[in-house]
Order: C-alpha cells, then structure tokens, then sequence
C-alpha cells in the first residue's frame, strides 16, 4: 500500500497544499486579515487610553496570531523543510512561548472583568456590558480544552492569599482580600 502524506501528495508546492486544503487555507487567510487588522486599530491606540478598548483587542490578536502560525507552519512544511528559515526561525519562537501567551490572554481575560465594572462606574460603558461578560469569563473558566482561565484564578487566589497573610498586611486589607476571594469563589461556576 502506498502511503501519501496526510497534507497532500509529497513534493507538492506550497500553492497545491493550499488549493487541496481550501477551507483551512480560507481560515489562515481570515486569521491573517484579523492580524492585520487587529494590529492596524491596536497601534494608534497604544499611546492613549481610550476605556480598555487596546485591553480587549489583544486576546483577539494574540489567538488569531497562534491559529495563523499554525498554518503557516503547515504551508512551509508542504513548500520544503529549508524554505524560509528566518520565517521558521520566529514560528518555532512563538510555538515555545505558546503556554506563556495562552496565560497572557487568559490573565487579560481575567483582567478585563474588572475594567469592565470600572468603566460603567466611569460612564464610559453600558450596563449590560459587566453581565455578558461575566457570562464569558464564566465559560473560559469552566472550559475542559483551555484550562488557562481557570488556572490563573487559582494561581491569583494563592499569591494573593500569601500575601495578605504576612504580618506587614494591614488588617483591613486582609478583610478585603479574604471577602473579595470568597465572593469570587461564589461567583465561580462549578466543575462537574
């Protein structure tokens, strides 16, 4: 039995991988267009702080930048192991670093509830805006294939509590901390 290659016929130039997997080539073209885009609204706005909008851009960018590399990788590999070395050089850099940007994006999940409360108490968001988020934060945390969020939560919980617990920690501070945790472990879904 002759085997071929699972990405197509061996040999094949980069261009028949592509038009042989058409439906994975039209998403690693939108997840290049997000890129882009994410990085053409994300830039000007670096310098100014506009209510947490750059905040919220980054987890979009940071996905679509790991799903395209993916890809991109496959499209390389279907080209020749040697082509583009500088390209494959960066790709490998960002799949090492692939654990420390999911915990990047799932702390700015995390992250962005808080922002989201501070913004409607500033005026500058809706009043539905803190619920539906929750109501996403809630699914990131109760997710079984990207268990991040949930990890960070546990991670905070205990840096947090280390702290609150020397003997420098004020005792008001120790209350607030202790009654924030405890309402957060309230809100928290459960794990079945």
């Amino acid at each position: 039995m002759a085997e071929t290659a699972p990405n197509g016929p061996q040999g094949a130039g980069a261009v028949q991988f592509m038009m042989t997997n058409k439906l994975d080539t039209a998403m690693w073209l939108s997840r290049l267009f997000t890129v882009y885009c994410s990085a053409l609204f994300v830039l000007p706005l670096l310098g100014y702080f506009s209510g947490g909008i750059e905040m919220s851009i980054f987890p979009v960018l940071l996905f679509s930048l790991l799903h395209a590399a993916t890809y991109t990788k496959k499209v390389l590999d279907a080209k020749g192991s040697n082509s583009l070395p500088l390209l494959r050089s960066v790709l490998d850099k960002l799949s090492a670093n692939q654990q420390n940007i999911l915990k990047f994006i799932a702390c700015n999940e995390i992250f962005l509830m808080p922002a989201t409360v501070f913004m409607l108490f500033s005026g500058q968001g809706s009043l539905l805006q803190p619920f539906i988020y929750y109501r996403f934060l809630t699914l990131r945390y109760s997710s079984r294939r990207n268990p991040y969020c949930r990890t960070l939560f546990n991670e905070l919980r205990i840096v947090v509590e280390h702290i609150i617990m020397k003997p420098a920690c004020p005792l008001f501070v120790r209350r607030l901390c202790l009654q924030s945790i405890a309402l957060i472990s309230r809100l928290a879904p459960t794990m079945a």
